[in-house]
């Protein structure tokens, strides 16, 4: 607690906190071995504990101090008591590693406070089990995810772990900031930053997102469940995740977790390696949307058939709709799909008042690169192109070959700034094609049109509007020689041409990684 109370004042005293630490000889020990681990990657050795605590901050020396101390503490003898704490601290860590990643991103935050609040926000958790051993084992052994053992709680206590965690929270003296963000951690993402200042908003919905995330890694672990739209659209909403990088920072947080509960010598038991699942459950996940996709576009197609010939009818009709919404050469949707997918989703629009998102892309000059370089060069660069559409958006969008070497991408629930992002993403991308490897390969590049629908307009846009002014950005963004993106806004039926939104609360530079950071991310 008095490293507690040090680390608070606004000007730390590393000396007083040098002297605090040294009285537990232990936890010093600790403290220097990983200052000096792989975690960091110094290159000077440090050898003293005076030296240690500057280099790492005194933000950083709280959090250690705090896991170091919480990670001795013993539940019991008994296997069963011992699983459910390495169930809590595996959890624990792995919103904690989620938290900091997402510090990073935000400016102004501080990595390793929000790694101990994500630490410690289920810390009630570990508290009832350590003083209610096997009864508190028994209510929450046969629930599901942490809403359910909350109910549980409440319950079986008239508490649930939430209340232990934020008075535990107030024992040690936290920033009031850190206690009201973890009362809030098992709100949904928007919920949770409701009434609170800018800065303590962030953290709580760090926390809420850190939160769902540990309840989807047990999910995947246990059952092998791969839903998280939820998680995916909170990260790329509040933080500005690229949709293609989610699996790689879920992967991330994996590895730091083993890497986190070794350094702090914390049991959390052995689990398979998450990498190969999560990738399966990617998988799966693309594999469940394309096809939910498609039973709603067809829905209207009846069948009348007999109970004993139904599996047989199913299985032709889904056979059917697969050739009938793809084009062969790209494996993308085709046109004859395109109207019924805008207008499912414009009902859609209209009544959630999400907003919509639209790409119309052209390749440049591409009639010059079929009489160059033939109608076989044609095909294959179409193909490339493709596979960057369908590469760049979630398994939940759609990417249609809209005839010849245009294309439309339906972008849904997707936030103003991210639209931009994705557009430049796959501009960028489109352009780097001809430099992989072949001198031969003829320069390619796109021309594309960025439409977001405003949900504020007074009337609701028709799939014509939106097909009209989406190629008219397009031509825009054609007229310099192409390669550009030119961005519209459709507000009702009325458009303007504008400047797309850079996220606010999105670095553009990448900030020195604190915490726990042990590396470049790798990639699934």
């Amino acid at each position: 607690m008095r490293v507690v109370e040090i680390a608070r004042q606004d000007d730390p005293d590393f000396d007083e906190l040098a002297a605090t630490v040294r009285t537990d000889p232990a936890i010093s020990a600790r403290l220097l071995k990983t200052a000096n681990s792989a975690l960091f990657g110094r290159r000077t050795q440090v050898s003293s504990v005076e030296s240690a605590i500057p280099a790492l901050g005194a933000s950083l020396v709280r959090t250690l101090v705090l896991g170091f101390s919480l990670g001795n503490r013993v539940t019991g003898d008994s296997l069963r008591l011992r699983h459910h704490a390495q169930r809590i601290w595996r959890s624990s860590l792995i919103q904690a590693t989620t938290a900091e990643l997402l510090a990073q991103r935000i400016s102004a935050s501080d990595p390793p406070t929000w790694f101990l609040a994500g630490m410690l926000q289920d810390i009630g958790r570990l508290a009832m089990l350590a003083g209610l051993k096997n009864q508190y084992a028994d209510v929450v052994g046969t629930s599901g995810g942490f809403q359910a053992e909350k109910k549980s709680e409440q319950c079986a206590f008239g508490f649930t772990h939430v209340d232990v965690s934020v008075e535990l929270c107030h024992m040690w003296n936290l920033e009031d900031g850190i206690v009201e963000a973890i009362s809030r951690h098992h709100a949904a993402a928007a919920d949770a930053a409701q009434d609170l200042p800018e800065d303590e908003s962030h953290l709580a919905v760090a926390l809420a997102v850190s939160s769902q995330t540990a309840d989807y890694f047990s999910s995947v672990v246990h059952s092998r469940e791969c839903k998280r739209s939820v998680i995916d659209d909170s990260l790329i909403r509040h933080f500005g995740v690229p949709p293609d990088e989610l699996v790689e920072l879920f992967s991330e947080v994996d590895r730091r977790v083993s890497e986190v509960a070794i350094s702090m010598g914390i049991d959390i038991g052995d689990a398979p390696p998450l990498e190969d699942i999560l990738a399966e459950a990617q998988a799966a996940l693309a594999k469940l949307a394309v096809q939910s996709q498609l039973e709603a576009v067809q829905a209207h197609r009846k069948l009348a058939e007999s109970k004993r010939r139904l599996k047989t009818v199913l299985n032709e009709c889904k056979e059917l709709k697969e050739t009938a919404c793809r084009d062969s050469l790209t494996g993308t949707y085709n046109r004859a799909f395109l109207e019924d997918a805008i207008n499912l989703e414009l009902k859609r629009f209209r009544e959630s008042g999400r907003p919509l998102g639209f790409l119309f892309l052209d390749v440049d000059r591409f009639k010059q690169l079929n009489d160059t370089h033939g109608h076989q060069q044609g095909d294959q660069t179409l193909c490339e192109v493709a596979e960057v559409l369908k590469t760049s958006v979630r398994p939940s969008d759609f990417v249609v070959r809209y005839g010849g070497d245009e294309f439309l991408v339906i972008l849904i629930d997707v936030a103003e700034f991210m639209v931009k992002q994705i557009a430049e993403r796959i501009r960028s991308r489109i352009a780097g094609l001809a430099s992989q490897g072949n001198d031969q390969a003829p320069t390619v590049s796109s021309s594309i049109g960025a439409l977001i629908c405003d949900p504020s307009g007074r009337k609701h846009p028709t799939c014509e509007t939106i097909l009209r002014e989406v190629d008219g950005a397009m031509y825009q963004a054609k007229k310099g020689g192409g390669n550009a993106v030119a961005f519209v806004r459709l507000e009702g039926r009325k458009s303007r041409t504008v400047d797309a939104p850079a996220h606010p609360r999105h670095l553009e530079e990448s900030r020195p990684l604190n915490g726990f950071d042990a590396g470049p991310h790798r990639r699934v």
